[in-house]
């Protein structure tokens, strides 16, 4: 199953799934930038009431910031929803910005047309900027 959070959403049920990946260690400790922002969009796709992916995004002024992506275990977990924000966005025209530490998450962002377009040691960035945006 597939929730969106957005706007005005039940954060009781939103931190009843989410709860885990804010608070325990393991998980801040693979997501330090995890946070949760009333401009978020959230996807969660849970599999017999777990969470196995999310991904939040923001659409900003000038851009759309890609927020975090997350799986569990299977990267196609991910691949959906990151296919449904790519639909939920298609009317917007602005550059697309993220990051991520994940080999498999850059891999996906790769074959839907994102560049990279930095990195660092643990990071890296890339772009989609379809419409020639400028930064």
């Amino acid at each position: 199953m597939i929730r969106g959070y957005s706007e005005k959403y039940n954060r009781k049920e939103f931190y009843g799934l989410m709860g885990q990946f804010f608070a325990e260690p393991y998980y801040k400790r693979a997501m330090p930038y995890l946070r949760n922002k009333d401009t978020y969009q959230w996807l969660v796709k849970t599999v017999n009431k777990q969470v196995v992916a999310f991904t939040a995004y923001e659409v900003l002024p000038t851009k759309i910031n890609f927020a975090v992506d997350f799986y569990q275990n299977n990267i196609n977990d991910l691949k959906e929803l990151v296919e449904l924000k790519m639909k939920q966005l298609e009317d917007e025209k602005k550059r697309i910005e993220t990051a991520t530490a994940d080999e498999e998450i850059y891999k996906l962002l790769r074959d839907i047309g994102f560049v990279e377009v930095k990195s660092t040691v643990n990071y890296k960035y890339l772009i989609l900027d379809k419409w020639g945006v400028e930064k």
